[in-house]
């Protein structure tokens, strides 16, 4: 969940379905685990009788299966509620069950149960089924269309809780079908009416931010003071962002730090983290980096990468906490091991130059491979370095000129540089090619003052009739 047409902070595609691991998996919430000791193979045993509609040997084999691989966590709502009796409801309960652990060894089994609920007609089921496709994650492939045709047949069924803000947040962006506000609009008003918050913080921020819709601040305050009366720690972050950036001309920062509060109140660390950054940057009148800090803090514990990140800040820094490489790399170990992108590249860096962590080359390489693998030029750079000169991992030149041209098209100076020397040198061709070395210097020249004497050096050593060729390249790059 990333290319957004419109203005969605709080709730970005699928994230309201589901908790976002640092692999990239993404796994459903589960109730909280139990703490009494409870027999656990009875559990499954019966739990997998009941699915397998009183098939022993389906029961023992996958009992045997979950206990082997180390089993999964049970929630509390199971053991005291117990066992399903509808084998129905048992099969859509063992398949969350299953999907739900980070055992991935169990997965294969969730998916088979998960398909037999959806064949139930299970709309909980129907609906899961649809954002492991939309995420591409728990081992399947991601598949855009199969999900739309999911979401819109659990549409029509009794009980559906997600599937019309799913599809209203689709049609907004325009992903897996056209963006037409109002088919967003029609979405997010039946799962409105249906009881469903997101779909009226959806509704808010479609009027707040207009465009595919006519602009509506009113009713963007109504839907979003509605959203958070019943509840809602998103929906009062919504209302801090809307008198942020969208109430009037200037923003009122007094009114959208209340309403952080109250979302931060309610356990929403990115509203901590926002009203960090008011306090230390003078917004709400002079700065305060005590009560910065301890939101950021707050925000840790509430599970916010983002706040991670910036006490790693504070700590290299040493301004508003004292300085200590250590503490600060601690804190960037954390928010990276969270997938904060930023945070995985800055720490592959700290590995490399063994700044408050022993140097580790290797372990910096698997850093920039997380960044780079979600688009992070800089981290494409930093590992193509490494692979290029081959420092604590084999040389591989092709893959270093691949990770230089990727961050040369994002328009990253650093990668259009090294990409013009391996160009200039003929790196991994094994024949140079002087027009385009000198093409990829040039764009650098652009962004950076010290790329300019390269970009000159090898645009002098073109011909004439390279020179030419050399100008159509950049004549057709500039933007129209």
């Amino acid at each position: 969940m990333k290319s957004a047409p419109i203005y969605l902070t709080l709730i970005p595609l699928f994230s309201i379905l589901c908790a976002q691991e640092p692999s990239g998996e993404v796994t459903s919430p589960v109730a909280e685990t139990v703490t009494e000791n409870v027999d656990a193979k009875d559990l499954f045993l019966s739990l997998a009788g009941t699915a397998a509609d009183g098939d022993e040997t389906v029961a023992n084999e996958l009992t045997t299966l979950i206990l082997k691989s180390g089993g999964v966590s049970i929630p509390a709502s199971l053991q005291k509620q117990g066992v399903p009796k509808n084998p129905s409801k048992a099969r859509e309960v063992l398949a969350e069950l299953l999907l739900s652990s980070g055992n991935q060894a169990l997965w294969p089994a969730g998916h088979s149960w998960l398909d037999r609920s959806v064949q139930d007609e299970s709309v909980a089921s129907i609906e899961r089924q649809a954002v492991i496709l939309l995420n591409g994650s728990q081992g399947r492939e991601k598949s855009i269309p199969q999900a739309i045709d999911l979401l819109k047949r659990a549409k029509q069924l009794p009980g559906a809780t997600q599937a019309h803000f799913l599809l209203g947040n689709l049609a907004s962006r325009g992903i897996g079908m056209p963006q037409d506000g109002a088919i967003a609009l029609a979405h997010f008003r039946d799962g409105a009416k249906a009881g469903s918050i997101p779909c009226l913080v959806g509704l808010h921020q479609l009027y707040r931010e207009g465009g595919i819709i006519e602009k509506d601040l009113e009713e963007a305050a109504t839907l979003g003071k509605r959203a958070s009366d019943l509840g809602s720690a998103d929906a009062a972050y919504e209302m801090g962002i809307f008198y942020e950036r969208f109430a009037a001309e200037e923003s009122n920062w007094e009114e959208a730090a209340k309403w952080l509060r109250l979302a931060s109140e309610r356990g929403h660390s990115g509203a901590s983290t926002r009203l960090a950054s008011y306090h230390m940057s003078s917004k709400l009148g002079e700065s305060d980096p005590e009560k910065s800090i301890a939101l950021c803090r707050l925000a840790a514990e509430q599970g916010d990468a983002e706040a991670c990140f910036m006490i790693a800040k504070f700590y290299a820094e040493g301004t508003s906490l004292p300085r200590d490489l250590v503490a600060s790399t601690a804190w960037l170990q954390v928010a990276a091991g969270r997938g904060h992108v930023p945070a995985q590249n800055e720490l592959g860096m700290r590995l490399t130059a063994g700044m408050g962590v022993s140097r580790n080359i290797e372990a910096a390489a698997g850093w920039f491979v997380e960044a780079a693998k979600k688009g992070f030029p800089a981290a494409m750079v930093n590992l193509g370095e490494i692979l290029e000169n081959g420092v604590g991992v084999e040389q591989n030149l092709a893959e270093a000129r691949k990770l230089y041209e990727a961050a040369a098209k994002s328009n990253h100076p650093g990668g259009q540089t090294r990409l013009a020397r391996m160009l200039a040198r003929g790196s991994a061709t094994g024949a140079p090619d002087p027009v385009g070395a000198a093409y990829w210097a040039s764009r650098s020249a652009q962004i950076e003052e010290n790329a300019k004497p390269l970009a000159s050096q090898l645009r002098e050593a073109l011909s004439e009739t390279q020179k030419g060729e050399l100008d159509r390249r950049l004549e057709a790059a500039e933007p129209r």
